[in-house]
């Protein structure tokens, strides 16, 4: 689901307005108006309404208008995420969303009294807010929501936590009692983490708040768990962290401590709670029969086949698992994903940050976690969730990348063209870091060993494991394209040949 779905149309234009003028350069109003299926002036009246907004004290929005082109200027600290959460705080779907967390059940006259609009209105909103939730298996029924309890914690969590990051307000009014802020404190004291930072506390403060209302809420009803996840039962994780349950629960009065006890147990396994040292302590020590500790091992057993004579280092494994734990781990307990950016433009910078040969491979860790895990999943996971996996093994096997390949040294034979040796320097550092990581380019030296050699020399010794690129022409794409697949060639073969 896209934040942007929560605001009124009217609203929603405006955040995509200002989305496609931060992703495009040299936009024409004409061209603006085409995707947003608006006519100029309605344009120009968006504009003028964004620049009259008072974010952060004053407004901090400016566009500057040309006869052929428009671009936009936002105030250093102001970014698309806060003008978002501006909009969102008043939109009358999140009012309506705040009411059912708070409120057993709601009748439609309530609502179009308290909000001072029709009951048609009413009607037309929660069919708008069911198609949304319909990815998080919830709905609104008969003034209230439904679905998995740990689906209704989950979507509120995504919410709240977009606006504690993006609204300065929001967190202080709707998150202040200081006894769960206590209980906060006490759970995170338990891990004993290296270091907590307020984030961490209020993520964690955000997801106890939201428990609490829930408990309120459910009353006696009993809460069953799905018969896939009594197996984490046995995991220390769980084991260490129910205790602290039990102790939660008897003070709200809840019955529920199996299902409170694995609804927290999720939260911290999936949404960053622990940090890289606990997150490895618990792995070694959890089943290896839970459905996640499996998929982690055949995901990480596929990547090494990529490296096949490369030895890990422990703490790159150890990174590597934590990040793996979190993503397997959010894929089993949770449906769906709150979507903040632009997928299409995300996906594409992600390309680039990683070969062809490495993009393939994320692409097939995702269709290998989708169908490992399918049997547990009810639904097809929604588009979101899918790019959200993709760009997490993108990250993880970048981060392997850099982290496992030495240095690729590259020299540019400068006095084989005197003419534009400076300036060519300069363009090939640009765009060959543009997308590689691991490189270093300096001006040739004879008496130094390098990876590659770039020259325009037809004669000229270099050392046997040295190679060599004799450039065609200045600032061809062709001769990039032939760099960048040297490059591959010798991290792989780094890859092949060293151990860390």
């Amino acid at each position: 689901m896209r934040i942007e779905a929560l605001l009124d149309k009217r609203e929603s234009l405006k955040i995509e307005l200002l989305r496609y003028l931060i992703l495009n350069d040299e936009v024409s109003l004409s061209e603006l108006g085409h995707h947003l299926n608006l006519s100029i002036n309605t344009l120009k009246l968006y504009m003028k309404e964004l620049c009259e907004l008072e974010l952060m004290g004053s407004c901090g929005i400016s566009f500057k208008l040309s006869q052929t082109f428009v671009s936009l200027s936002l105030r250093p600290g102001l970014n698309l995420d806060r003008i978002t959460a501006f909009y969102l705080k008043d939109s009358l779907e999140f009012l309506f969303l705040r009411e059912l967390m708070v409120e057993q059940k709601l009748s439609i006259v309530y609502l179009a009294q308290k909000f001072s609009i029709s009951e048609s209105s009413i009607f037309r909103r929660i069919k708008k807010l069911n198609l949304l939730l319909k990815e998080f298996g919830l709905f609104i029924k008969n003034g209230s929501m439904e679905g998995e309890e740990i689906q209704i914690r989950y979507f509120y969590f995504l919410i709240f936590e977009y606006m504690y990051q993006n609204s300065t307000s929001f967190f202080g009014e709707y998150f202040s009692k200081k006894q769960v802020r206590q209980v906060a404190r006490d759970l995170l004291a338990e891990f004993s983490l290296d270091k907590v930072s307020s984030d961490l506390e209020a993520r964690l403060l955000i997801w106890l708040e939201i428990s609490r209302l829930r408990i309120r809420l459910l009353g006696d009803k009993k809460i069953p768990l799905r018969r896939a996840n009594k197996i984490f039962q046995v995991d220390q994780l769980y084991q260490d962290i129910r205790p602290f349950v039990e102790v939660y629960a008897r003070k709200l009065h809840s019955k529920n401590v199996d299902f409170e006890s694995l609804a927290l147990y999720a939260f911290v396994n999936s949404l960053g709670l622990l940090d890289e040292k606990r997150q490895y302590g618990y792995e070694l020590l959890r089943s290896k029969r839970l459905p996640t500790a499996m998929l982690d091992v055949y995901i990480r057993e596929y990547i090494l086949k990529h490296y096949p004579t490369r030895r890990i280092s422990l703490k790159l494994e150890k990174q590597v698992g934590f990040y793996l734990a979190k993503s397997s781990n959010r894929l089993f307990f949770f449906d769906g994903s709150l979507e903040r950016y632009d997928w299409t433009n995300l996906l594409r910078r992600q390309k680039n940050l990683i070969s062809r040969d490495l993009f393939r491979l994320a692409s097939k860790l995702q269709a290998i976690a989708l169908k490992e895990l399918k049997n547990y999943k009810k639904e097809e996971p929604a588009c979101g969730v899918k790019n959200y996996l993709l760009v997490s093994y993108i990250n993880i096997l970048s981060f392997i990348d850099f982290n496992s390949t030495g240095l690729v040294n590259i020299a540019i034979d400068q006095e084989s063209l005197p003419i534009f040796a400076l300036n060519y320097s300069h363009y090939l550092y640009q765009n060959l870091r543009m997308g590689q990581e691991g490189i270093n380019i300096e001006s040739y030296n004879p008496k130094q060993d390098y990876d590659l050699l770039i020259t325009c020399r037809q004669s000229i010794k270099v050392n046997k494991n040295c190679k060599l690129y004799r450039l065609s022409e200045y600032e061809s794409n062709y001769d990039l394209r032939q760099i960048e697949a040297l490059i591959e060639e010798i991290k792989i073969s780094n890859n092949l040949s060293e151990g860390i």
